[in-house]
């Protein structure tokens, strides 16, 4: 399935959910770099086999996220990100990644687990803020998987024609 370049206009949020969206990305953004918390864009938590955790995301992330489509990187791993280049191991998206993408660290960007747990509870805290403006809003809350969302919308690998 190809998409055009942008998802339906059905799904798309208010705008007032848009910018707060990108007020709690900035928020916790900076409350991760005061914790320690860098990604080093090493790839390793963009590919998420069977087994290992799922990436999930609400409907307003997933929209911002995919208002601008993957770039044509080579195909990649069916349950890797579109968004993540396989050669360069680096994320298309980086300014508009989600909550879970922000606040996932492996052991090597976040070599601390009191780091890596207190980045879980800014994820839930930020996740709760994001509930308050979606219900405000007068939106329903959709959370769900990130990756085969973006597959759907796009096509296997990510690829937009």
């Amino acid at each position: 399935m190809v998409a055009t370049s942008n998802p339906p206009a059905s799904e798309e949020p208010a705008r007032d959910a848009v910018e707060a969206l990108r007020e709690i990305y900035a928020e916790l953004d900076a409350a991760l770099v005061a914790l320690g918390g860098e990604c080093r864009a090493c790839g390793r938590c963009c590919t998420f086999p069977p087994g290992s955790p799922v990436l999930y995301a609400t409907l307003v992330e997933r929209w911002y996220l995919a208002r601008t489509p993957p770039p044509p990187f080579p195909p990649r791993a069916a349950e890797a990100c579109p968004y993540m280049d396989p050669e360069a191991r680096t994320c298309g998206a980086r300014e508009r990644r989600t909550l879970g993408c922000r606040t996932h660290f492996c052991d090597v960007a976040m070599p601390s687990r009191s780091a890596r747990e207190a980045a879980h509870k800014l994820n839930e805290r930020a996740l709760e803020r994001l509930r308050d403006v979606v219900k405000d809003c007068g939106a329903a809350w959709d959370y769900a998987p990130v990756v085969p969302w973006l597959h759907e919308l796009f096509g296997h690998g990510g690829s937009v024609d």
